[in-house]
């Protein structure tokens, strides 16, 4: 046989090789606690509304109450956290 002594090595993708860069996965947290309002910015829920309400004022429950947009400062760490 004609068969050669050494065997020429497959030219592979960066993804088979293992070189590529890994993908960017969602903190699965983070995007079930926050949403991304039409203007781009990210809401939150108000904290103090879970349990033990009962010995707050009506007022207060009021006030609680609705969406919070996320603090500028924290912004860029929550949408990194996202995947946006």
């Amino acid at each position: 046989d004609h068969t050669p002594d050494h065997t020429v090595p497959e030219l592979q993708t960066p993804e088979q090789a293992g070189t590529a860069m890994p993908k960017m996965k969602t903190h699965r947290t983070s995007r079930k606690r926050f949403k991304v309002t039409g203007s781009g910015k990210v809401s939150r829920r108000q904290a103090n509304r879970h349990h033990g309400n009962e010995k707050f004022t009506s007022k207060r429950l009021r006030r609680l109450k609705g969406d919070e947009l996320v603090a500028t400062a924290d912004e860029k760490r929550v949408k990194k956290m996202m995947g946006i």
